[in-house]
């Protein structure tokens, strides 16, 4: 897997492969968008512009030139923020893009490192591309009519507390107006920078040269691949598009679990969770890393777990499912990359993810009528999920003993 050229890039084969498998996968996918939705909609996260400046600050060899880059995007970001407070969210994301997309075709045109400077540009812009993946994949779900968002929040409600009011109460908090604006900067700022945390992830663990880096980048393409053929089975668009916001929530007594139907503007990307899922694997995905990362990848699970909920982007049930969901798609892709038969993380998760699916679509009164059901159920399936993961962790520690060159 390894690959070393004369500019010492480690796995510049691979990631060559990857991105124009990426390239032609974005043109597909944006074909496929132009003759089922009749429009090519462009869709983007912004903070997945960062990847080409991440990418020369942790791979760059000049170090004037980083450090320069660095500051040309912070002083661009700044500006352009002060020039218009309402772009501040994008201010930043737009100016890294600019500027490290500008240095590297800079470096490749005239500067001596020219390999490097394409690798530098394809591993940057793999962000963009996955980003461009998974908008591609939810903006087909906008195909599907009907929605389960009530069938959602019944079964939320279920759990014996109404998770998207406590939401509600947390944002309508009395405080300054100084810190309310920095709690929802925060709470935005996190929910946005997804993208980015994942590309970071992967970027660090091949710059230490450890095969975790492509076990990183494959469960998120087979984990976005496959939530985006689920959003099709239960589609929701979520309580803020549904209701208006969290302060419009129904009167459970004037709604039932029947399909109803959402303006097909707003894509039906809440089950599972894709943001907490990917969150967690970026967490799982951490190990070997720094301590501050493995930390602050933990805080971010936290972060994201409250932002999708208070922003009114998903259902509690949501986040409950992605927990399966998240370990089944890390034991397919240990199986892939390692070459090895999937594990017990692979088997549970997808059994557990599949048993919720059915219940939800098929049964589920078995959420509304049996008392504790739905928080057995839930507690059931993150303890399951726990015990199929550490097994997993447990056989990989023993072949990493009984061989030095296992992963």
């Amino acid at each position: 897997m390894a690959v070393r050229g004369d500019t010492g890039i480690y796995a510049y084969r691979t990631v060559s492969i990857i991105w124009f498998i990426g390239v032609a996968y974005v043109l597909l996918a944006e074909i496929t968008e132009y003759f089922e939705l009749g429009r090519v909609p462009v869709v983007f996260d912004y903070w997945a512009l960062s990847g080409p400046l991440l990418a020369l600050v942790l791979f760059g060899r000049n170090r004037k030139l980083v450090l320069a880059a660095v500051w040309a995007a912070l002083i661009a970001g700044v500006t352009g923020a002060l020039w218009d407070p309402r772009y501040l969210v994008f201010a930043m994301p737009i100016a890294t893009g600019v500027v490290g997309f500008s240095t590297l075709f800079a470096m490749l045109v005239v500067g001596p490192e020219r390999r490097r400077s394409w690798f530098l540009i394809m591993i940057g812009s793999l962000i963009l591309i996955g980003q461009q993946i998974a908008g591609a994949f939810q903006q087909l779900t906008t195909v599907t009519e009907e929605t389960f968002d009530n069938r959602a929040y019944l079964v939320d409600l279920s759990f014996g507390f109404n998770a998207l009011a406590l939401a509600s109460r947390l944002n309508e908090m009395p405080m300054a107006d100084a810190l309310k604006a920095a709690y929802f900067e925060v709470i935005g700022l996190g929910y946005m920078a997804l993208m980015l945390i994942t590309g970071w992830m992967v970027m660090l663990q091949l710059k230490r040269q450890s095969p975790r880096w492509l076990v990183g980048f494959a469960v998120f393409v087979l984990s976005g691949t496959a939530a985006g053929l689920l959003y099709h089975v239960f589609p929701a668009a979520g309580p803020a598009a549904t209701y208006g916001s969290l302060l419009g929530l129904p009167d459970p007594r004037g709604i039932t679990p029947a399909v109803n139907y959402v303006n097909s503007d707003h894509v039906r990307n809440c089950m599972p969770s894709i943001h907490f899922a990917w969150a967690l694997l970026v967490l799982i995905n951490a190990r070997g890393l720094p301590r501050v990362f493995q930390v602050s990848a933990l805080l971010y699970v936290g972060l994201t777990f409250v932002a999708t909920l208070v922003m009114g982007e998903h259902y509690l049930v949501d986040l409950v499912v992605a927990v399966p969901f998240a370990i089944g798609m890390q034991g397919l892709a240990c199986a892939l990359v390692y070459k090895q038969k999937p594990g017990a993380s692979f088997c549970v998760g997808t059994l557990l993810t599949a048993f919720w699916f059915y219940a939800l679509v098929e049964q589920v009164d078995w959420f509304l009528a049996i008392p504790g059901f739905t928080v057995g159920a839930a507690c059931l399936t993150l303890l399951f999920s726990a015990i199929a993961f550490w097994i997993d962790e447990r056989s990989a520690a023993k072949r990493l003993e009984s061989s030095p060159q296992a992963p």
